[in-house]
Order: C-alpha cells, then sequence, then structure tokens
C-alpha cells in the first residue's frame, strides 16, 4: 500500500503522543507497526534530542506532522504532561483548520471518559492484541487507492486519470448527472463507497461516479466526476426574485469561489495532486465541446501521471483558450458591465473636523472599479 507523499511543512506522517510514565512500551508498537508500513513517524523518546526543550519541541513537531496519533490510557488522563500534548494538537488541527487527531484508546478507556473536543472524533478502541492496528493505518492514510483500483481491476490502465474531475460550468448550473451535459458521457459505475462520521451526521457514505467519454476518435476514456455543488446554490439564488442577485453579481461571485477552491485544493496536503477543477462557459447559449474537453484532460494527466508529475498546476493560460479548461479566462467573459449611472449613488460621508464642525463630502464611486474585469487585456 503507497503511503501519502509528504509536502512542506510536514516531515512526519504522525506524531505519537503517549504518557512517557507507563504506555511507552504500547506505544512502540503503535510505532513499529507504521513504519513498517513505510510510514515516517515522530517518537518523542527516539527523535527528541537531549538539551533541547521539550514543549517546543512537542509543538514544532506537531505542526511538522500530517496526523497525531493520540494514545490515550486511564494515565495519560491524569498525566499534566499529555494533556499538555493533547492541547497542542487540538490547536494545531484549528489552526490548520482540519481535523488531524487520532485518538487511540487503550486499558479500558471509553470515549464518555474523553473532555472536548475528542468525543466528536472517531476513536480507535485498540484491542489488547493490537489485532486492529489496520484502522490506526487507515486513520492516517489518505492516499486514495480506490482510482487505482478500480483501474487494475477493469483494464483501464492508460485510459484513465487518478484524478478526480470536478465540473464547474460558469453558468453554476448542476445538473443531477454529467450524462445530462451530453449523451457522450456515460454513467459506468461508482468507486468503493467511503463512510466517515461528518458534520453530525454518523455513519455518512460518500459515493463517486465512474464515466466513460470518447474522442474524436472513437477511444474510449474514464474518469472519476462530478460537479463542485455547492455553486448550484447559487444558479438557485439568481433564479429566486427573493434574494436580488443578479447575474453579474453571480459571475463576480463564481470568479473569487473558483479561486478560492483552486487555491485550497492546490495548499491543502490532503487534496493537492488529487483534483482538477474544468472550468467551461456554458451561458448565453454558448456551445462547449464538453467530451473534447474532458478527454483533452486525461489525457493531459495521463502522460503526467506515467512521468511521475503530479504537480497541481497554478497558471490560468496553460490550456486552450478556446475551451478554458483548468482555469476561467476572464477577458472572454460576456458579462454586461453596469455602468455607475445605472447603480444607487452613494451617500456622501458625514464627519467633524478637528474644530467640531460638520462636514459632508461625496464619496468616490468605487462601482466602476469594483466591475472592471482586470484580466480585460489578456484577449489574445
Amino acid at each position: 500500500m503507497a503511503v501519502p507523499v509528504l509536502h512542506p511543512p510536514h516531515t512526519y506522517h504522525a506524531f505519537i503522543s503517549y504518557c512517557p510514565t507507563f504506555d511507552t512500551s504500547n506505544a512502540k508498537r503503535i510505532l513499529d507497526v507504521l513504519e513498517d508500513r513505510n510510514f515516517v513517524c515522530c517518537f518523542a523518546e527516539r527523535d527528541f534530542l537531549p538539551g533541547s526543550c521539550t514543549a517546543d519541541l512537542v509543538v514544532e513537531s506537531i505542526r511538522r506532522s500530517q496526523h497525531v496519533i493520540l494514545v490515550i490510557s486511564p494515565a495519560s488522563l491524569e498525566n499534566e504532561w499529555s494533556k499538555f500534548e493533547m492541547l497542542m494538537a487540538v490547536e494545531d488541527s484549528h489552526k490548520r483548520n482540519s481535523v488531524c487527531l487520532v485518538p487511540v484508546l487503550i486499558g479500558g478507556v471509553k470515549v464518555a471518559s474523553l473532555q472536548p473536543p475528542l468525543p466528536l472524533l472517531t476513536c480507535i478502541e485498540l484491542r489488547e492484541n493490537f489485532e486492529n492496528t489496520e484502522e490506526i493505518i487507515q486513520a492516517i492514510n489518505n492516499h486514495d487507492e480506490r482510482v487505482k483500483e478500480w483501474r487494475r481491476e477493469h483494464d483501464k490502465k492508460g485510459k484513465m486519470s487518478e484524478k478526480m474531475f470536478l465540473l464547474f460550468p460558469q453558468s453554476c448550473r448542476c445538473r443531477d448527472s454529467l450524462s445530462d451535459e451530453n449523451p457522450l458521457i456515460e454513467h459506468v459505475g461508482h468507486l468503493p463507497v467511503i463512510t466517515k462520521n461528518r458534520a453530525g451526521t454518523i455513519a455518512r457514505q460518500y459515493r463517486n461516479t465512474i464515466y466513460s467519454v470518447h474522442d474524436e476518435e472513437n477511444e474510449e476514456y474514464y474518469f472519476v466526476g462530478e460537479y463542485i455543488t455547492v455553486i448550484h446554490t447559487m444558479y438557485e439564488m439568481e433564479h429566486n426574485a427573493a434574494t436580488g442577485l443578479q447575474t453579474n453579481e453571480k459571475y463576480l461571485q463564481a470568479m473569487r469561489f473558483y479561486r478560492t477552491i483552486r487555491d485550497i485544493l492546490e495548499r491543502d496536503p490532503e487534496c493537492s495532486g488529487k483534483y482538477k477543477i474544468i472550468f467551461y462557459q456554458d451561458n448565453n447559449n454558448s456551445f462547449v465541446d464538453i467530451p473534447k474537453v474532458i478527454c483533452r484532460e486525461i489525457k493531459r494527466q495521463i502522460r503526467k501521471e506515467s512521468q511521475g508529475d503530479l504537480s497541481t498546476e497554478t497558471s490560468l493560460n496553460s490550456f486552450n483558450r478556446s475551451l478554458s479548461i483548468c482555469g476561467p479566462d476572464f477577458g472572454l467573459y460576456s458579462i454586461e458591465i453596469p455602468t455607475p449611472s445605472q447603480m444607487t449613488k452613494a451617500e456622501p460621508n458625514i464627519y467633524r473636523d478637528e474644530q467640531g464642525n460638520v462636514k459632508t463630502v461625496e464619496r468616490e464611486d468605487q462601482l466602476t472599479n469594483l466591475f472592471t474585469d482586470p484580466w480585460s487585456k489578456e484577449t489574445n
């Protein structure tokens, strides 16, 4: 089984936190299991240099680890040093805005005896014979092998990319199936279901869909794809008069959201290299050959993967402009820019000067700058 690639600032897959007085032997057994599977771990007793400030080393090691394995025993619940490490791990998880904690319960500890927020996480109750350590490996292994396994099982090597394709239509309209975009895109199956506790839903199931698509030479390719479904809310708001969301405003919000989600997928270690956003213009009755766009991108990703390059592109201009794949070509947006005269005039600023006299100053209208397309010169 492949292990996740470590990207800066991470140099460890896991930091193992334990009570050094009573739980060292159990923690070492967990360490041996992980390192036998090629995971890189930080273990204080072995890796902390003598003479250094231990508290600083704990904080830095947690920051440099993708996950923190909390070995929780009756002793660790009473040990002040273990409490400090738990607190630092929780604080780091808040800073990175992702759950990186893996509570492993030993010695008969129950979830009900834990302090928040640990009871909200999926805890692993380690059996005395350590026969369920595979659960720990699954918890820290965020490398999704399901696409590779499906491709190998169905003999589709060279016909399918490892990445999941996320479709981002400019209209923000997300249809029930990608097949509704074009009849040449066909639903062929699903990846194995993933079950997670998420946002208050226990054992929530996630099912990813596999589609086939044909290129110009009628060669069949496969991909895992779906819409970025959250954008459909903007489409619905645009068509609901009560919200007051105008089409131009929707386009602007879609631009901002695209850049945000792209940056998240590029920078988050758990997402980097796993997803590909395909943006396309489907407004004003314009025709976009979606199968052609997807096939071209599948082939491109397959070439990169064969060369061992799984990096994520950051350029908006890496692809054929006429198809606008990978990133929006903002300069080609057919947005009817409202003029300042069409907008509500701003009220004047009212303030008091140093002598206490009331003054009024007309504010400069910023609407022209707001709605000016900064990429409008990039049309060649």
